[in-house]
């Protein structure tokens, strides 16, 4: 086999990352058990004892070039590369093996693993790898799915990180794009809006107004921190002088200025109404979007054809239709719960328009677009949220990974394992973390159904 074959080359890789790991914690005795021929299920068995990953897969390997039904070496070869998938993150010549190893596993699955029980033992260890790992990002992409999912582990490594240096900026950044699930940013959020650090609340709070605006979660906790986020948000607009480390929407500025978007209060438009490129140059294309945002100017306006609007980078496109998005399920649920029949009219009206970058949205080229944009319609419409889960799925790629989440566990096997060797650390995390058996919520946030 080519893949058998291969993993041989794969050895001294293994045998490098987890090597130095075992032995730098073990006395210096001589030890000549390595001297000795063994057969190779001794070998195999002893590798995998010692976690010598190199060895492990050479010696899998041998057995299976001589027996290659041998289900034991099967599930052993399994265990071994799903660990070096979870101590060596974002090595292509690594992942493409493990790819195929994980490819191999699924189809022989009926036989060799009839209850997926060796594989969810193995993603348990790989997030447990993960999350101490060297790497920050590699630590914090699997903590923050973790997380979301209420794990008090993936809890506990966000805070340390946040204790460690200015990670919130990270986290919120990435929780208000990516939606994890509100079960466990909520969390962080209450610790937060409770803060001494402005900082903190001011990230937390704009976080929560996210949440809220886009899935109707958090209600409670808006109600008890509305003035609190909202006098947070008129200090730090007063405050904003121009910083060039100060110049996107995840800075303290721009969430500044998308916080009073997003707040939709009488004074904080007032504010953004006076603000001008001029004052905050590194922060012109943030404010360009929270006028959009906060109904200043039209959603037509931004005509990315345009001279006006080619200047604009892919985060910038991303926020755009972000909003657009967040209005348009505003508008919906406005039109839904209306009686006064022209009132409703007009809604549905104003909706119906927006409808059009909507659906724009889904075909963009960027893949957080178009995840995002079907995640709002299904949080807009609940009662749709299957069929458009599987347009996700259908999509394949990443798409495929926020789609299968809709699925029930045994379901989501096949397209969230391959995603083991993701190139990007959060998309491997959130398909291992999405597989794991917990008695809990996926960790994205998936629709409300209205009550």
């Amino acid at each position: 086999m080519r893949i058998l074959l291969i993993l041989s080359l794969l050895a001294l890789v293994a045998s490098a990352v987890m090597a130095p790991m075992h032995f730098k914690a073990r006395e210096g005795t001589i030890d000549a058990s390595s001297l000795e021929v063994k057969a190779a299920r001794a070998r195999a068995a002893q590798a995998d004892e010692e976690r010598a990953l190199g060895t492990a897969i050479l010696a899998y390997n041998e057995i299976l070039e001589a027996s290659p039904g041998d289900l034991d070496a099967i599930r052993g070869l399994f265990r071994a590369t799903v660990r070096l998938s979870a101590v060596a993150p974002r090595q292509p010549a690594v992942a493409e093996i493990i790819q195929g190893v994980a490819m191999a596993y699924l189809q022989s699955l009926p036989d060799v693993d009839p209850d997926a029980q060796v594989v969810h033992n193995a993603l348990r260890e790989w997030v447990d790898l993960r999350l101490h790992n060297p790497w920050f990002i590699a630590r914090a992409t699997v903590a923050t799915w973790l997380s979301a999912r209420g794990d008090q582990a993936g809890y506990d490594e966000i805070r340390k990180l946040m204790s460690l240096g200015p990670f919130h900026i990270n986290y919120y950044g990435f929780a208000q794009r990516m939606f994890p699930n509100w079960v466990g940013v909520e969390l962080h959020v209450k610790k937060d809006l409770e803060s001494k650090r402005e900082d903190y609340r001011l990230y937390a709070g704009v976080t929560l107004l996210m949440y809220n605006r886009a899935y109707g979660v958090g209600e409670e906790l808006l109600k008890k921190y509305r003035t609190s986020i909202r006098d947070t948000l008129i200090r730090a607009s007063a405050k904003l002088v121009p910083d060039s480390g100060d110049n996107s929407s995840v800075t303290p500025g721009g969430q500044t200025i998308l916080g009073l978007a997003l707040l939709q209060d009488r004074d904080a438009r007032r504010i953004l109404v006076r603000m001008r490129a001029l004052d905050h140059p590194y922060l012109a294309r943030v404010l360009e979007v929270a006028r959009f945002w906060a109904g200043l100017d039209p959603w037509e306006m931004a005509d990315f054809d345009s001279r006006r609007y080619d200047h604009w980078y892919p985060s910038d496109h991303e926020a755009y239709y972000q909003g657009a998005l967040i209005a348009y399920g505003d508008l919906v649920r406005a039109a839904r719960a209306e009686t006064d029949p022209t009132a409703k009219a007009k809604l549905e009206a104003s909706a119906k328009k927006l409808s059009v970058i909507v659906e724009n949205a889904t075909y963009v080229k960027a893949t957080t677009v178009k995840v995002m944009a079907r995640r709002l319609l299904a949080a807009t419409f609940p009662e749709q949220s299957d069929a458009i889960h599987r347009e996700l799925i259908d999509q394949g790629g990443v798409d495929s990974i926020y789609g299968a989440m809709a699925l029930p566990l045994k379901e989501r096997l096949p397209f969230l394992l391959p995603a083991i060797t993701a190139g990007s650390p959060d998309n491997a995390a959130l398909a291992i973390v999405g597989l794991l058996d917990m008695d809990a919520p996926v960790p994205i946030q998936m629709p409300v159904q209205p009550k």
